[in-house]
């Protein structure tokens, strides 16, 4: 497989192949081979709250899933700690991202990060509170109620009858109650 993507990868201008032969050590990527990953990671840096917020959208708009979804288990026991890694420095981001958002009123934004958060860690409720915390900005009750029953979903996936944390509820109850006092 290794021979194959040598192949596939090819060269780069000065002939040098972008996945080299070096011995009885195997392969190893050229240093100019770059992923999303790393492109993501310059983008966020090590502390997602010293990110400039354009980065951090720049950051997200690259996020198209969760890292190795769709790989079988037994080829990728060699990933489980970076996807861990992955994950949570998304999901970090995302909240980053979103709170930030929604202080600017940037409420697009603040949605945009939400979603990735909920899509790549589904069953933090940080995201789904953003998500909520968004469209009640918004001034959309259907969807925060969407969001609601999205979420109460995504717990009966996990567990029958599992309930949201008591920050989540105490959300839910005091936007519904904000929306019932200016209705």
């Amino acid at each position: 497989l290794m021979s194959r993507a040598r192949r596939w990868l090819g060269q780069n201008e000065e002939g040098e192949w972008y996945v080299p032969k070096v011995g009885t050590a195997g392969y190893r990527l050229h240093p100019d081979v770059r992923s999303a990953w790393d492109v993501w990671r310059e983008l966020v840096t090590p502390d997602p709250a010293s990110a400039e917020t354009p980065d951090l959208i720049q950051a997200m708009h690259l996020v198209k899933g969760q890292p190795f979804n769709g790989v079988k288990e037994r080829r990728f026991v060699w990933g489980h700690r970076i996807r861990t890694e992955m994950i949570a420095g998304i999901a970090d981001a995302a909240h980053e991202l979103a709170p930030r958002s929604l202080r600017a009123g940037a409420v697009p934004n603040a949605r945009f990060a939400a979603s990735v958060g909920r899509q790549i860690d589904p069953v933090n409720e940080l995201a789904w509170r953003n998500a909520m915390r968004a469209e009640h900005l918004a001034g959309d009750m259907a969807a925060f109620e969407r969001i609601v029953s999205q979420l109460h979903l995504q717990l009966d996936a996990i567990e029958d009858g599992l309930e949201p944390d008591e920050e989540t509820q105490d959300l839910i109850n005091s936007i519904r109650g904000r929306h019932a006092m200016a209705s």
